[in-house]
């Protein structure tokens, strides 16, 4: 049977069937089974490749494989396949395969050997790695998740003995692993020192295999449809079910993705839009993985996962934030399962992050794991009991209860609005191990709770955050604050603004260019009390706008509906000249400048240079007409350059192309040249009061001519011919002038 599941790649249905196994004097029973078809196991993990040097290493190896040696420990039995043109595996490649299997030896407890397919094949330029399980279990009882889907290697480690011994198990291999053999940088050496412009195989090899261990989960996104779904769908009844990783998963809001009272998966397709929105990580502020122990390796932090605004298949939701775990940061150690990895970094072991996921989903730990997430405090952990992790509609003044800490005498406990804890609501010790909340707390609010213990010995560990929610109490209608009613030119970029009132969880707010709404150009489910996504509406329009307020009871009726107007579009560009036209010769000394006129413009600046890049400014004034009178005679024979610049309450238009003109001349002559004495290049800059016929010439100190640079009939205006000596010798020379009657002779020196 298919299957809807995370990460797009199909699986077949085997037959239903029943193991039971005794574990820890508890039977778990084995009632489904799912087969990954290889070919889909790229969809599971595709791990690109960056293109900067990290220059990070985390090699904490030679305690961890000491540790395996003296207490437990899990082994690896690895099937090399190629796929690859013929070539095959490279010795250095299997004996960095077998060091990687022996790290994650010393931090899994299996007494089933764990079996790998590793196949060396061509993944494309843009993957190093794919990886995933061959199969999938759902089991029960034994103090399981119950109707949860585990990998097979963790449920062989669950239930001590191979499940591929089974004759209804199809699988030869636990996990399926893909290698890129179409690299030339691999680094294969096992000393973590991975040099510049190399990826470190066993960085690689590590984090594939955490995909087929369990790090894994079954969220899926449509970036066209702009919906997600989760799960596996099995058996006739088509009864939905997760993957452990999935039960870990929370929204920003912390809902868990799989709620479907949050993220109800909406019929024909069973798609939801709001599941799209949290899983790319836009409700809250991204995904994160809820587990306890993980929690407590990452300091009581939230773990977040890798949560962009498109879903990329193969790295959305099951990595960790590549962001967060950045290697400049203290959590550099726990980056090995970021969905990209760059040159020149090293990470041999899976970290504590990692680690602590592991114990939260039940995987039995090696001795490398347990000192990684080891909790060195001399008391234990305090267990929580009510209110239960993720509990809602709780009374305004809950009765807060733990379990008794072993040679402690005194426990203190904080309730706070943040997961941090930065502002507790209540923070108390006590003797014994419950605490009834003495004021009211407000309404369907969530709320986080711990406790430490203290006795003679000290003090121990936060325990791990609980949270819960008070009764629904539905909010007040929702006050708007800005945009104001009647508010005219809002700038693209400003934000929606409203009070956010006690009880909401979420706010829809809606924009429409009509009043009641029939087709609102943003209408969105928010967290808080501001949108700034605005600048997209368009220029000079009349918008209306509203919000509501919702939680777990009910919607709020709608707020006032408020206008206001968009700022008018700046202006376009000024594409044309009337007067003086470009290029125009013989411009009057005193002339008006006329131009087309710019759609919206209100006002125009106009400047007028000598200098083509106008770092001189003659003449620079604003007008409001598409005409500039000017009062300021223009020198006379002297190129000029203007431009215009168009301008509303909107902002300004780009410059206007250069445009160019000559003022009268009234008399022919030329200038002195210059630079003169000169090397190589001198400008001759000449003027003509009439169009004739121009003749320039060179002679040197000898009378003889040796080159003509003009000798053509020209308009009247003002010209400058560059004058090249590159072949001719040093000297002193003399310059020709003839036109319109008028000779001149000039001397000129070149210096080389």
């Amino acid at each position: 049977m298919s299957k809807k599941f995370s990460l797009s790649f199909v699986a077949a249905l085997t037959a239903s069937f029943i193991i039971s196994l005794s574990v820890y004097g508890q039977e778990i029973q084995i009632e489904r089974m799912i087969t990954i078809e290889p070919e889909d196991i790229q969809e599971i993990c595709v791990l690109e490749p960056l293109d900067y040097d990290d220059h990070f290493r985390y090699n904490p190896a030679t305690n961890q494989l000491k540790a395996k040696a003296t207490d437990g420990g899990a082994t690896f039995e690895i099937n090399y396949l190629s796929n690859c043109g013929g070539e095959e595996w490279p010795a250095e490649a299997i004996e960095a395969f077998d060091y990687a299997t022996e790290l994650w030896g010393s931090h899994l407890n299996s007494a089933v050997p764990i079996s790998i397919n590793a196949t060396w094949r061509s993944l494309g330029e843009n993957t190093l790695g794919s990886a995933g399980p061959t199969t999938i279990f759902a089991l029960t009882g034994g103090g399981v998740f119950p109707n949860t889907f585990y990998t097979i290697a963790q449920v062989n480690a669950l239930l001590g003995s191979d499940v591929k011994d089974q004759d209804n198990v199809s699988a030869t291999s636990d996990i399926n692993v893909n290698i890129s053999c179409d690299r030339d940088n691999w680094y294969f050496g096992t000393d973590a020192i991975t040099p510049p412009g190399q990826f470190d195989f066993v960085t690689v090899l590590l984090h594939e295999i955490g995909h087929g261990i369990g790090f894994l989960g079954s969220v899926t996104g449509n970036n066209n449809a702009q919906t997600a779904d989760w799960g596996i769908v099995t058996g006739g009844s088509g009864e939905r079910l997760p993957l452990v990783y999935d039960l870990f998963a929370l929204d920003g809001l912390f809902d868990n993705l799989i709620d479907e009272e949050v993220y109800p998966l909406n019929q024909p397709n069973e798609t939801s839009r709001e599941l799209f929105r949290a899983v790319t990580g836009r409700v809250g502020d991204g995904v994160f993985f809820s587990g306890m122990e993980g929690e407590f390796s990452l300091n009581n932090l939230r773990v977040p996962l890798w949560a962009p605004n498109s879903f990329q298949a193969g790295s959305s939701y099951s990595h960790l934030n590549q962001f967060f775990f950045n290697t400049d940061g203290q959590y550099g150690n726990s980056a090995l399962m970021r969905p990209q990895i760059p040159t020149a970094l090293a990470i041999h072991s899976p970290g504590p992050v990692f680690c602590g996921m592991l114990k939260d989903m039940q995987w039995p730990l090696g001795p490398a794991c347990e000192m990684l997430i080891e909790d060195t405090a001399p008391l234990e952990r305090t267990l929580l009991a009510l209110p239960g992790n993720g509990s809602k509609n709780r009374g305004l003044t809950p009765q807060l209860v733990w379990n008794d800490v072993n040679g402690a005498n005194s426990y203190q406990v904080q309730l706070s609005r943040d997961f941090t804890h930065t502002e507790n609501v209540l923070n108390e010790t006590v003797s014994g191990t419950s605490l009834t909340v003495s004021s009211e707390l407000d309404y369907t609010t969530l709320y986080f709770w711990r406790v430490r213990a203290t006795g003679p010995s000290g003090t121990s560990s936060w325990s791990s955050t609980y949270r819960f929610t008070t009764q629904v109490g539905l909010p007040d209608q929702v006050t708007l604050i800005s945009p104001g009613d009647g508010f005219i030119n809002a700038r693209p970029g400003f934000e929606f603004v409203w009070r956010e009132e006690s009880g909401a969880d979420r706010y829809n707010l809606q924009v429409s260019t009509t009043s009641d709404f029939s087709d609102p150009v943003i209408d969105e489910l928010l967290a808080n009390g501001r949108y700034p996504a605005t600048q997209d509406l368009d220029f000079s329009t009349t918008y209306y706008w509203r919000v509501r307020a919702s939680n777990n009871a009910d919607t709020t009726d709608w707020s006032d509906v408020w206008s206001f107007t968009t700022i008018i579009e700046k202006p376009v560009e000024v594409t044309a000249v009337v007067r003086p036209g470009d290029n125009q010769i013989q411009v009057p000394l005193l002339t008006d400048f006329i131009w087309e006129p710019s759609a919206r413009a209100s006002d125009y600046t106009i400047q007028i240079s000598t200098e083509e890049d106008f770092s001189s400014l003659p003449i620079s004034d604003t007008v409001t007409s598409p005409q500039f009178n000017n009062a300021i005679p223009l020198e006379p024979a002297q190129i000029y350059y203007w431009r215009i610049r168009a301008s509303n309450i909107g902002g300004e238009s780009r410059w206007s192309q250069t445009f160019t003109f000559t003022s009268v001349v009234d008399e022919t002559k030329i200038n002195d040249n210059y630079p003169n004495p000169f090397n190589t290049v001198t400008n001759l800059r000449y003027q003509l009061s009439a169009q004739t016929n121009v003749l320039i010439d060179l002679f040197d100190i000898g009378g003889r001519r040796v080159a003509v640079l003009v000798d053509e009939n020209q308009s009247a205006g003002v010209y400058i011919e560059p004058l090249q000596a590159y072949s001719f010798a040093s000297g002193t020379y003399l310059l020709r002038f003839v036109a319109d009657g008028v000779m001149d002779v000039q001397k000129m020196t070149i210096i080389k």
